[in-house]
């Protein structure tokens, strides 16, 4: 028996977290593995931050949020089903209902705190207009429709397949389609509208 148990230790200490599959990952966060909570939140972190602040327009709002997310995660992790996707799509669900939550609790106004990295312009006019041009899309994007943001975000902000989407909202690759046409439709006339 103790030979077992030094096997078994000299295996864990070997497997590589950031070797884990995506199945095995999901069965160490749902044993409440820290490690493979941090290799999850530092994989998505960053993606579910910019879509929560898509769908908010605001960094505050994303923020907490994203640490909403992840809290519900620790603190339900049974909740994952690899049969239903993968910890990615889990985590997108759990953004959604948080960020519509946010957005039914108080009314928000685009958060002007969201800047391009400095240097990445050395013309200031030229900066300017860029910021402007960036303020109005992101102000069109929040006057979409929940359902219609959604779906922008998810496949032409995030660029995810129109399957992935699906999954992730619980609808027919036909309803992404459709949503993210109509979506398209509704940003382009605003945009026309504001210039």
């Amino acid at each position: 028996m103790p030979a077992l148990t030094w096997t078994n230790r000299w295996t864990a200490r070997r497997a590589q977290p950031n070797s884990w599959e995506d199945s095995d990952l999901l069965q160490q966060v749902q044993l409440g593995n820290e490690t493979a909570l941090t290799q999850v939140y530092r994989r998505l972190e960053r993606p579910l931050y910019r879509f929560a602040y898509a769908m908010t327009g605001s960094s505050a709002m994303a923020e907490e949020a994203v640490q909403e997310t992840f809290l519900r995660l620790i603190r339900q992790p049974g909740g994952l089903d690899p049969a239903k996707g993968s910890i990615e799509s889990y985590l997108y669900g759990i953004l959604r209902n948080v960020t519509r939550q946010a957005l039914r609790s108080q009314f928000v106004a685009l958060d002007e705190d969201y800047d391009e990295p400095a240097g990445s312009v050395d013309d200031p006019l030229v900066a300017l207009d860029r910021s402007q041009a960036n303020a109005r899309l992101g102000e069109a994007i929040l006057a979409l429709p929940g359902h219609y943001r959604e779906v922008l975000v998810l496949c032409d902000l995030e660029e995810w397949s129109y399957e992935s989407v699906a999954a992730t909202l619980g609808c027919p690759v036909g309803t992404v389609r459709s949503r993210l046409n109509r979506a398209r439709g509704l940003l382009r006339n605003r945009l026309k509208e504001v210039l």
